[in-house]
């Protein structure tokens, strides 16, 4: 039976169903490895197709080893094979005969959808009569035919018939990948599609379904971008049939490339193709995305990369993406709005709580909504889970979302729900008195959630990591903790920002800018840099002191920062070392300085004993782009008119640092160094707790051959070569590689993972424990540090604080496991997305910059002057010339590069030079094309 591709799913001998201009069928005879991100697989044909995860829709697993498929066809030869091909078949035991077994098995599938093509529409509506809203593929399937036990045929030729989506609509990403589901369309949604298809095919119909007409909004669209492209005030309002028109816009946006879905038919074919002398004529969701900028759904400077479709799912759930994100949103701040309200707790001298959180003053508190004072939270009818917002929405559409959305959420084995009038762990507290809290961030940060402290005592000096301890008033079970779990993790764009909880929770309540409350992770460390003793404790702050990373980068010691002692360093280390010279920052009196210098010793410690194991720091650049005024307004999701049209359109600026390493600034190792001892307590803690958390993990390189056991000895003997030159190149007291040791070591590392065993980390340097069980060793990694932003260190909070007050768990390991599933998919999402928006608004910035001759790279500010700008810089004579290094190398005179002066940026770049280039060259090239709603940007080199 097929079932729907994971990463992981696809293996040697499955037969796979890939999308290209039309359905294949292949067997793979070659899975992805470090020097190949493609799929091989061998067609009908047996011409050899390179494929990724993103275009193949089905698998069927080791079809070719079935008993029929290794069996020979009587007087067939198998045509088209290479001598590679077949050499390469013979050495994975599958027969030649494997490509006439793929054709047949084709024309089957072809037949049993022709034979089925009427019988869809009585099929759907027999799915309509009974009211059923999401069926699976197998349940379509055995309606279709009639049968209770499908073929992997007749299944196959089910998904055919519904990828049209007149009738059903995958649901994206699959629920189950054995077995897909899908949303019967309403009624009057399939009516809307129908009637469209009608006129886009030139069907005569004598009424068309509520006077929808494709050709009046394609004579309006044009209207309204002739007027936009001339920088006029749009006069043009749409209606509601336009609105049809445009949500199906929107929709095809989010439908992967791999799915012939209705509505990228209608948007590509029915629309652009029909706008072509304003877009392309082969259309793309690039298009689409340009079609919605210009006639003013979204803002000019949308990256819209939110409203793209992704492999991990949508992010209906936020704020200005759909009606469920506005429930979602307004429910949140509802809740956070009360437990602000109900005030802080407030501590004795040994740390005790001396009086419950009586409601503050409504007019004292600032930055929230006053209108729920009247609906205090405690005093809700609160069900065990979030089904009780679902009648916050009287639209239908959005009520079966947003159920789909809650429903992988996992509850708690305490399901009250209110939030706690006093401090559970008051008693256990401890009360760190006036010793200096040193929080250190930089400018602007969302929230302060993390300090460090020294204690000197008779024994050796110990090191206090504080994290804000905003579980101190969220239980697990409250909504606001559901809510957390359903966003996963904050959302950092240049534009905008998505935070996991409200932001004023953390500037009210919970950081440490605020709040008394914190949980510790404590350590003394031995002459070697490794704990000696641990801690782990609830505990109340009162003298915390804020600071910023420049300042306090003036008072630290450079002397060990990568470069520092080094002649010849390349441009941008010099730029960086630069800040080495600012004197110190008059806000620090001695004893801060002294702690500062005594903690950074300590952490330097550490960080020498990780190095010592192996610890890797790629000499990468961390660009840090910002667009103000931010937050760029939210379109509506339900226009009238055209809404942020360049009229009208703010100014926005870019401002990027360049030049940003955290690893060339002390204070920044300081912090994040002791952020990884943490991490390291926290893991044995939970260890010598039996405490269920989630370890942090990431194999090693020289585990691939083992992972890839089709490598060739010359791929295995490169992975080891480039290992070696690696820590042959490497600071041996900072970690550092080289950026182009580093640029051809990464491609070999594997991703860390999130684990609920205490594995080892590679690049850490961190030792792990294969079964966990050691639970003398110091094994693993748990991130604890940034619980206002992240759910699964919540998750451990909440974990280790049961431990505390000897009760339950608030999860078991099932559900431990099982959260870990959902918050990591999110997790990718959210990089990917953080990547994308990155991406678009650095090719805006080198855009702009091609049209600003006078610019200077140290103002590092660029205001839209023209929304009309063209995307090739050929079209002007002031070109800014960049250094780039050369990452690598293809043929036909392309390379890629890597260019300091733009934070890193990586983009291809084309040379008509013969002169031979190789990786690490520097080269001098200027912007060919920048196109950022394509995602587009090509340099030359001069």
């Amino acid at each position: 039976m097929f079932r729907r591709l994971h990463s992981t799913a696809i293996n040697v001998g499955d037969l796979v169903l890939i999308q290209r201009k039309q359905l294949l069928f292949a067997v793979v005879i070659n899975t992805p490895s470090p020097f190949s991100t493609a799929f091989s697989s061998i067609g009908p044909d047996g011409h050899l197709i390179l494929h990724s995860n993103n275009d193949t829709l089905f698998v069927s697993p080791k079809w070719a080893f079935l008993p029929k498929i290794q069996s020979k066809l009587p007087k067939q030869i198998p045509v088209g094979l290479s001598h590679t091909s077949r050499s390469i078949l013979q050495s994975i035991h599958i027969p030649p005969d494997v490509t006439n077994h793929m054709a047949l098995y084709q024309n089957a599938v072809e037949r049993l959808r022709q034979m089925k093509l009427k019988s869809l529409d009585s099929t759907y509506r027999l799915f309509r009569r009974q009211q059923i809203d999401c069926v699976s593929l197998v349940e379509i399937t055995k309606t279709l035919f009639e049968v209770p036990d499908p073929t992997p045929a007749e299944i196959c030729a089910t998904y055919n018939l519904l990828m049209p989506g007149v009738y059903f609509q995958k649901t994206i990403p699959d629920s189950d990948i054995t077995n897909p589901l899908y949303n019967v369309l309403s009624l009057d949604e399939h009516q809307i599609l129908q009637t469209i298809i009608n006129q886009l095919e030139g069907r005569k119909v004598a009424i068309s379904y509520r006077d929808i007409s494709l050709s009046e909004f394609l004579d309006k669209s044009h209207k309204i971008i002739d007027e936009y492209r001339a920088g006029k005030s749009i006069s043009v309002s749409f209606s509601d049939n336009d609105k049809i028109f445009i949500d199906i816009l929107k929709k095809s946006l989010k439908i992967p490339k791999s799915v012939c879905s209705v509505y990228q038919r209608i948007a590509h074919t029915g629309i652009i193709r029909n706008l072509s002398k304003y877009f392309s004529f082969y259309p793309s969701n690039s298009d689409v995305v340009l079609f919605l900028k210009q006639t003013g759904v979204f803002p000019a400077h949308e990256d819209v990369g939110l409203y793209r479709y992704s492999p991990k799912g949508s992010m209906d759930y936020l704020e200005g993406q759909s009606a469920v994100g506005d429930i979602v949103t307004k429910e949140a701040s509802d809740y956070a709005n009360s437990l602000v309200l109900q005030g802080q707790f407030v501590y004795n001298r040994d740390g005790t709580s001396i009086k419950s959180n009586h409601p503050t003053s409504v007019d004292s508190v600032e930055g929230i909504d006053k209108t729920i004072v009247t609906n205090n939270v405690n005093d809700r009818e609160v069900k065990p889970d979030l089904t009780h917002i679902l009648d916050k929405s009287t639209d239908e559409q959005a009520k079966k979302s947003l159920k789909r959305y809650i429903s992988p959420l996992v509850l708690p084995n305490d399901i009250s729900s209110d939030f706690p009038l006093q401090d559970d762990l008051s008693h256990l507290r401890v009360d760190f008195g006036q010793e200096p809290i040193y929080v250190i961030d930089g400018y602007g940060a969302h929230e302060l959630d993390d300090g460090i402290s020294l204690e000197k005592t008779p024994d050796g000096d110990w090191i206090h990591v504080h994290i804000a301890d905003p579980t101190a008033y969220i239980p697990p079970s409250s909504p606001l903790a559901q809510l957390a779990q359903l966003r996963s993790t904050s959302i950092y764009l240049a534009h905008r920002h998505f935070p996991m909880m409200p932001d004023f929770l953390a500037s009210k309540l919970c950081d440490l800018g605020v709040s008394k409350c914190a949980l510790t992770f404590s350590a003394r460390l031995n002459s070697e840099g490794e704990i000696a003793d641990y801690k782990v404790s609830p505990t109340v702050l009162n003298n915390v002191k804020l600071t910023l990373y420049d300042d306090v980068d003036t008072v630290l010691k450079w002397d060990d920062i990568d470069g520092m002692n080094r002649v010849g360093n390349q441009f941008w280390v010099t730029q960086q070392l630069e800040k080495s010279k600012i004197e110190k920052h008059s806000s620090f009196v001695n004893e801060d300085i002294n702690n500062l210098l005594r903690l950074q010793e300590l952490t330097n410690l550490h960080r020498g004993l990780r190095v010592r194991r192996g610890a890797i720091l790629p000499d990468n650049f961390e660009l840090s782009i910002k667009v103000k005024e931010a937050p760029v307004p939210l379109a509506p999701m339900h226009l009238t008119s055209s809404f942020d049209h360049p009229v009208f359109n703010q100014q926005t600026t870019i401002h990027i640092d360049p030049f940003s390493q955290s690893h060339r600034s002390p204070s920044r190792l300081l912090v994040s160094e002791a952020m990884v001892l943490a991490g390291r307590i926290a893991s044995k803690y939970c260890q010598d707790h039996h405490i269920n958390a989630l370890y942090r993990s990431q194999q090693s390189i020289l585990d691939l051959p083992n992972m890839f056991p089709n490598l060739l000895e010359t791929q295995k003997q490169m992975i080891k070569d480039g290992l070696e030159n690696a820590y042959d190149k490497r600071d041996p007291v900072s970690g550092v590689i080289p950026f182009i040791e580093s640029q051809s070591l990464i491609k070999f590392m594997q991703p860390a993972k999130v684990t609920e065993s205490p594995l080892a980390h590679f690049s850490m340097g961190i030792t792990g424990s294969d079964n966990g069980s050691a639970l003398s060793q110091l094994h693993g990694y748990v991130k604890v540090t940034s619980p206002l932003r992240r759910y699964q260190d919540m998750l451990v909070h909440w974990q280790i604080k049961a431990s505390m007050l000897n009760q339950e768990p608030a999860f078991t390991k099932p559900q431990v496991s099982s959260i870990n599933m959902y918050t990591h998919g999110i997790a990718d999402r959210v990089t990917k997305l953080q990547r994308e928006s990155e991406r678009y608004w650095m090719i805006e910035y080198i855009r702009r910059q091609a049209f600003a001759p006078n610019h200077s790279l140290e103002i590092s500010n660029i205001q839209n002057h023209d929304p009309f700008m063209p995307n090739h810089s050929d079209s002007h004579t002031a070109k800014t010339i960049y250094n780039g290094i050369i990452t690598s190398v293809f043929s036909g005179g392309k390379f890629r590069i890597s260019i300091p002066e733009l934070g890193g940026f990586s983009s291809l770049c084309l040379s008509n030079e013969t002169d031979a280039l190789g990786v690490g060259d520097m080269v001098s090239v200027v912007i060919h094309e920048a196109d950022p709603s394509r995602g587009h940007c090509f340099f030359i080199k001069v």
